[in-house]
């Protein structure tokens, strides 16, 4: 398992001169014996971010209703276009967090995202203060 904290440091650094560092995860995932992977990465545009873009068959972007972290999807699909090249990725889906059914924005971004994306798009999934109670205890969700 690669954790995303600050071990990944070291990895990134290692990467860093390799030649076709992009598809050491691909490789990695071939010779294993799994049904299914779940790869679950930062939203920041790094070594360890493309690799496990090019391992992916399907790609899910969760992403908060606001207007950074839309914008943020386009980038990340450009990302993915920009990597088509070299393998073959599909979008399954965008996923809508931390709806605030009280809010314009959320309301205003959600539409957004539905009239650019269309059927890629889900019900959102609303915002909810447990969340953030799990976080202060340290206890996932």
């Amino acid at each position: 398992m690669i954790r995303s904290d600050k071990s990944t440091t070291a990895l990134k650094q290692t990467l860093a001169g390799v030649t076709l560092r992009e598809y050491i995860l691909v490789d990695a995932l071939e010779s294993a014996n799994y049904d299914l992977v779940l790869l679950d990465c930062a939203p920041s545009a790094d070594i360890l971010h493309f690799a496990a873009l090019v391992a992916a068959d399907y790609l899910m972007i969760p992403t908060r209703l606001d207007k950074l972290a839309v914008n943020g999807v386009r980038d990340a699909l450009q990302t993915m276009t920009a990597l088509k090249r070299t393998r073959h990725c599909q979008v399954a889906g965008i996923l809508p967090t931390f709806y605030e059914r009280v809010t314009l924005e959320s309301h205003e971004q959600l539409i957004h995202l539905v009239q650019s994306f269309g059927k890629l798009v889900p019900l959102p999934i609303p915002q909810d203060t447990q969340c953030r109670v799990a976080s202060r205890y340290e206890k996932t969700l």
